[in-house]
Order: C-alpha cells, then sequence, then structure tokens
C-alpha cells in the first residue's frame, strides 16, 4: 500500500505547491469491536468514522482545492492494518455504542515544495 501512495503522489508532485491536513474526528463502533483470543494469538477489530481535513496547492491555480475525506475505517490489531470505504458522515449516527475521540488539539502538517514536512 505504501509503494501504492508513494506512486500516486510521484504523478502528482509536479503539480502540487504545498498539502495541509488535519486529523478532525474519531468515532469508534464499540458494537463492531470484536476481540479473540486463539492458542496464544490475540486480534482485536474495531470499525470507526474518521474526518480528515485536507487542502491542496495546485500550482498556477489560486487558493486551495478542497480533498477533505471522511470515511469508515476497519482497524485490526493482529495485522496493524486498516481497511477504508469512503463516508459520508451519517454512519456514525446510527451506531448505539460508540466511543468519540476529538482531533481539536491536533497539529495541521503542512507540505511545501524544497520544504521539509512540518508542523503547524
Amino acid at each position: 500500500m505504501i509503494n501504492n501512495i508513494e506512486s500516486e503522489f510521484a504523478e502528482l508532485e509536479e503539480y502540487v505547491d504545498e498539502i495541509k491536513m488535519k486529523y478532525v474526528e474519531t468515532v469508534v463502533n464499540l458494537d463492531e469491536l470484536d476481540i479473540n483470543q486463539i492458542h496464544d494469538k490475540w486480534t482485536a477489530d474495531v470499525e470507526a468514522f474518521v474526518v480528515y481535513h485536507t487542502k491542496l496547492k495546485i500550482r498556477g491555480l489560486d487558493g486551495y482545492e478542497d480533498m477533505s475525506y471522511k470515511e469508515i475505517r476497519t482497524f485490526s490489531l493482529k495485522f496493524d492494518d486498516a481497511g477504508q470505504v469512503p463516508a459520508d458522515g451519517s454512519e456514525k449516527d446510527d451506531w448505539d455504542n460508540k466511543a468519540e475521540l476529538s482531533g481539536k488539539d491536533a497539529p495541521v502538517m503542512k507540505w511545501k515544495r524544497n520544504d521539509r514536512v512540518e508542523q503547524l
């Protein structure tokens, strides 16, 4: 997956001057929390609604393009992996047993051409 992301970014990098990304919110669906033990091996899987605000500054265009997204992620402790599908934000309202985590103090990560990633 990392190689795919790097490859996709390499194709777009010449058109992007800046990327701003901020984690906003996670809501965990505790009804979908699944913890198992088979012999000495443990697994834990959980479903979560995740929101990121993302903005791109495209070379030659004024302003920023809003690329913010919401998605449902399935996290697996055993494989340290996450599966995801697009979300519209209403999915979390259907979850009866959930825990909300706020990203209000999360840093905004910023990428600029010819600069390193910096934390705002």
